[in-house]
């Protein structure tokens, strides 16, 4: 048999649930502020090839995403080869119209190293992936990008 102070604290814990669900609802910005920021903004990836499952996966979702908020999503495929890479980053630093962000799957630490400080000075967010700095680094970039919550 349930006592009737069991259900009293039973209810009152789902009331605070509901309470702090809802504080969390109204921080959130919500698609509308997401699909502000990335109206029209150009995401390129850079994987190291898009032959294998992994930079399938990234293109899948990440163009989901871009161009479900209506951005514009592309690819460039270097196909292993670092120094179509860089050709790639050295184009899209110069191209017209710029792109918003790059997101490049890099063999190492330093083959595209100076070529993504050039993107970055030229006002480019970056991310890169690589084993152990993939979400740092793509929390940086996505942060350029994000909505901002307005007081």
């Amino acid at each position: 048999m349930v006592s009737w102070k069991g259900m009293l604290a039973g209810l009152a814990g789902l009331a605070m649930l509901g309470l702090a669900g809802s504080a969390l609802a109204q921080e959130d910005a919500g698609p509308g502020a997401y699909s502000q920021a990335l109206k029209g903004k150009r995401v390129v990836l850079i994987p190291m090839a898009m032959g294998f499952d992994l930079a399938q996966g990234w293109t899948h979702y990440i163009k989901k995403e871009v161009e479900g908020f209506g951005g514009v999503f592309e690819t460039r495929d270097p196909n292993w080869s670092v120094e179509a890479g860089a050709q790639a980053i050295t184009e899209l630093i110069s191209a017209d119209p710029k792109p918003s962000v790059l997101i490049v799957h890099t063999p190492d630490l330093q083959s595209y190293s100076k070529l993504l400080k050039k993107a970055q000075q030229a006002g480019r967010p970056t991310g890169t992936s690589w084993a152990s700095s993939r979400p740092r680094r793509w929390s940086r970039a996505a942060a350029r990008i994000r909505p901002r919550r307005s007081a």
